[in-house]
């Protein structure tokens, strides 16, 4: 009986030629799934992109369809001129902030949303960041003293938030 060695140099050539048309194959093979890999995993992160969209936007339009709810535009300011953004709150105080065009958040910062009545300091919100698109949103609570007479502005603080605001107003909005 011939050794595994002994047939293999029996093939010659050919057999070199098939094992490097062989391992060729194999490394278009890995190509090709590596590419067909990737396409899946930006076709996934754009599908959970557009649920989490939608789960936003769903929560906007069950506050929104509460009976007494309003709606408040913020517009840009300042530093965040040309952004936009829409406060949504009912009677009981829940409320959500869609915000668009802002700058993007810059490492250790985030935007943090104030309630403003009369002459008194702001009332701090609840902070949110933005994506690369300039889009955020955040939940709150608007505090009673707030409901009905407040302005809302948008300024940008330092991560977690501030007891009161540290930059100028990005966004606007309210009586």
């Amino acid at each position: 009986p011939q050794s595994r060695r002994e047939k293999w140099s029996s093939l010659g050539p050919v057999g070199a030629i098939a094992a490097a048309v062989l391992f060729l194959v194999l490394i278009i093979w890995i190509i090709v799934l590596w590419q067909q890999n990737r396409v899946l995993r930006k076709s996934n992160q754009e599908l959970a992109s557009t649920i989490h969209s939608m789960d936003r936007s769903n929560r906007f339009v069950d506050i929104l369809s509460t009976p007494g709810a309003r709606v408040t535009e913020l517009q840009g300011n300042g530093p965040g001129s040309g952004a936009t953004a829409q406060l949504v709150y009912d009677r009981s105080g829940r409320a959500m902030l869609l915000a668009n065009g802002l700058p993007r958040t810059p490492t250790g910062r985030e935007y943090q949303l104030w309630f403003i009545v009369g002459k008194n300091p702001p009332i701090p919100g609840r902070t949110f960041a933005t994506d690369e698109l300039g889009r955020g949103a955040l939940t709150d609570d608007v505090p009673e003293q707030a409901m009905g007479s407040a302005v809302f502005a948008v300024t940008l603080e330092p991560l977690g938030g501030s007891l009161s605001p540290t930059s100028p107003i990005y966004l606007r909005g309210g009586l």
